[in-house]
């Protein structure tokens, strides 16, 4: 096969061809070359958002937020026009992102808020969301976020174990509310809520569940004891 001569191309085929072959460095992992090839491409078409897309996309892969924050301004700054809306959903997570990881918390969250008036029920951002506002000490606003990601998916276990976690120093009950319909995944947290909510029989119960699914883990054994323990003295009262 012929190599492209880039000196008898247009403007147009010499940008095409850079950005074809960035894309296939960057699916080759050689990422630096992919960088130099977008960069050759900007240098022929600073407008161009595939470009700065593309570029942008792969600082966030290399953990470089604060490049991508400066493509993404550049990016507005030459008012590239972000035609599908898909885009221009990635260009306000990719900021989210970077502004989370470069420790910029206020502004990350106000960029998942955003994102939430196009998508107010896209769980990926819910769940960013949530764990921004924890990592903010924003608590109360991660209950409502928890508590939404958990009406959209009663089966996400991650989410209802850690609502439950939030509530259960205010209300063990509240806690134990919190993880909805009990599935293997919320078992365990399930028997800690109703041990501390004083419904010791409903905690016996799941650890009897948790230990026929999984007779060989020590702590599970260890907490039950501890409950039955509790009944003992229970019933002894």
């Amino acid at each position: 096969m012929n190599t492209p001569n880039p000196s008898s191309m247009s403007k147009a085929e010499r940008l095409e061809l850079a950005l074809d072959q960035a894309e296939l460095a960057v699916r080759g992992f050689r990422e630096d070359e992919a960088l130099a090839l977008l960069n050759e491409a900007l240098r022929i078409d600073p407008v161009n958002e595939r470009a700065r897309l593309m570029q942008a996309k792969l600082q966030l892969r290399r953990n470089e937020p604060r490049e991508v924050l400066r493509s993404l301004d550049a990016m507005q700054q030459y008012g590239a026009s972000m035609r599908a809306s898909r885009d221009r959903l990635d260009v306000q997570w990719m900021r989210a992102e970077s502004l989370a990881r470069d420790g910029q918390f206020g502004l990350a969250i106000a960029q998942l808020e955003g994102l939430l008036d196009a998508a107010p029920q896209d769980q990926r951002v819910l769940e960013a969301l949530a764990s921004l506002q924890l990592r903010d000490g924003r608590v109360s606003e991660a209950v409502e976020t928890l508590t939404l990601l958990c009406t959209l998916d009663p089966d996400d276990a991650v989410a209802a174990r850690t609502l439950s976690d939030l509530l259960a120093e205010r209300s063990p009950a509240d806690a134990a509310r919190a993880l909805g319909r009990v599935t293997p995944g919320k078992r365990r947290r399930a028997a800690q809520c109703c041990r501390a909510a004083g419904r010791l029989f409903d905690a016996e119960a799941h650890y009897g569940e948790l230990l026929n699914e999984q007779p060989g883990e020590a702590q599970y054994w260890s907490e039950a004891a501890a409950l039955a323990i509790d009944m003992g003295e229970m019933l002894r009262a």
